[in-house]
C-alpha cells in the first residue's frame, strides 16, 4: 500500500494499514529516537511511543500535509517531550553499530567519528538540532521541513545556516567537518559520518 491508499483507509476509519506504516518508518523512526537518545534501549522506547502517539492521534489528521509529515512532526513533538521528562542528564554513548568496510582499523575511527559528531549534535539547540536530522538524517527539503516544523521556508533556511555554524564551531578542530560547495554553488556541510 501506498500512503495515497492508506489515506483512503483512514477515511474510511480502516486502521488495518498501520502496521505497513510502522513498517515503513520503524527505521527512520528509531534513527530520530536515537540521535535524540544516544541510547539503543532508550530509542527502542521512544520510536514505540512516537507510533502509539501518532496512532491515538490519527483522527485528528486534516490531511492539510502529507501523513509522513504528520508522522514526523508528532515523532519532533513526542522526542522533545521525551528528552525534557528524562530525569537523568543526557550522555553521549556509542552510536549503534556501523557496518564497516576495510582496513582492520576503519571501523573504529567510523565509531569515533559517529560519537564526536553526535556528542556534537547533542549539545546543539534543539531547534538547530531539529532542523538538521530533518534536512541531512531525513533527506527532507526545505518546503518538507517547512510543514513539519510550522515554519516558513526562509525561516527553515535561517535554522540550516545558524544550525551549520553552531555545529562547524563544535566540530572544529576535530577533523570530522568539512564545508564542500555542492550543485549550483550552494554551500553545505558535511560531517563525516
Amino acid at each position: 500500500m501506498r500512503e495515497s491508499d492508506w489515506l483512503e483507509a483512514l477515511s474510511e476509519g480502516n486502521f488495518d494499514w498501520f502496521g505497513e506504516l510502522v513498517e515503513a518508518y520503524k527505521h527512520r523512526i528509531f534513527a530520530l529516537s536515537y540521535r535524540k537518545t544516544l541510547d539503543s534501549a532508550e530509542a527502542e522506547d521512544l520510536a514505540q511511543e512516537i507510533f502509539l502517539q501518532f496512532y491515538r492521534k490519527l483522527p485528528l489528521f486534516r490531511g492539510e500535509a502529507a501523513l509522513s509529515t504528520w508522522l514526523y512532526r508528532v515523532a519532533l513533538n513526542c522526542a522533545a517531550s521525551y528528552v525534557r521528562k528524562r530525569r537523568t542528564p543526557l550522555l553521549p554513548g556509542a552510536p549503534p553499530e556501523i557496518a564497516c568496510e576495510g582496513e582492520p582499523g576503519d571501523e573504529l575511527m567510523q565509531r569515533e567519528r559517529s560519537e564526536t559528531v553526535m556528542s556534537a549534535l547533542s549539545r546543539l539547540k534543539n531547534k538547530e538540532r531539529e532542523v538538521l536530522e530533518l534536512f541531512y538524517f531525513q533527506r527532507r527539503t526545505t518546503a518538507q521541513i517547512s510543514d513539519i516544523l510550522g515554519v516558513a521556508p526562509r525561516g527553515v533556511e535561517t535554522r540550516l545556516r545558524r544550525a551549520r555554524e553552531s555545529m562547524r564551531r563544535a566540530l572544529e578542530g576535530t577533523g570530522y567537518f568539512e564545508e564542500v560547495t555542492g550543485d549550483a554553488g550552494k554551500r553545505s556541510i558535511r560531517a563525516l559520518v
